[in-house]
């Protein structure tokens, strides 16, 4: 087994230790309740650290591009083994608590490498004289 499937089924293990221990009841207001709603969890806090320390063009540009994600993933799953091995230590009151801290966006400190922005400006870029360039044609 490579080293990035182990690294998968650790974070797996990781994500359904943390949807059993909370049985996902409610959160913020919100019930999350299935693997789906962690999942949109996880994209709910990847736009807001998106729009909080970024630009809005470059947020969006950034939210829809597959490597930012794949990037967001990883750290939320670096978050969560961090969690794991710190909850069974703490009375379970405080273990939400201590998860929605953990995932707030004020409370995450990486920021994707140069050359993932870089590429997502070319990729930009691109899309960007696609699309001028198909006007041109058509007019």
């Amino acid at each position: 087994m490579s080293h990035i499937e182990k690294q998968r089924q650790i974070f797996e293990s990781n994500k359904n230790y943390i949807l059993k221990l909370f049985n996902w009841r409610e959160w913020n207001g919100k019930a999350y309740q299935s693997n789906g709603q962690y999942e949109s969890l996880m994209y709910e806090r990847g736009i807001e650290y998106l729009e909080s320390s970024m630009y809005s063009w470059e947020a969006k540009m950034l939210a829809q591009d597959e490597l930012f994600w794949k990037w967001w993933k990883n750290q939320w799953n670096l978050r969560d083994a961090a969690l794991v091995r710190e909850i069974p230590n703490m009375p379970h009151v405080y273990t939400v608590q201590m998860y929605m801290h953990h995932h707030s966006v004020d409370q995450m400190f990486q920021y994707p490498s140069a050359s993932m922005m870089e590429e997502s400006y070319a990729k930009m870029i691109g899309e960007f004289n696609d699309k001028h360039n198909q006007k041109k044609s058509h007019a």
